[in-house]
């Protein structure tokens, strides 16, 4: 059961970091407001998915 949330946690991993690559990509035009917002936006996405992946392994390290 362990292994099953961890697979599910990878893969929420893998989706935050792609889901912050697809929304750093810049696009044309944009103002420097919207640049800001994309930044933090992937910095959540990114930040998120450390968290996840620090609960991955907390569950694989006690399994």
């Amino acid at each position: 059961m362990t292994w099953i949330a961890v697979v599910v946690l990878a893969v929420a991993v893998l989706g935050g970091l792609f889901a912050a690559c697809a929304i750093s990509t810049p696009r044309r035009p944009a103002g420097d407001a919207t640049y800001t917002t994309n930044a933090y936006l992937a910095a959540g996405a990114v930040t998120g998915s450390a968290l996840l992946a620090i609960v991955a392994v907390v569950l694989v390290a006690t399994a």
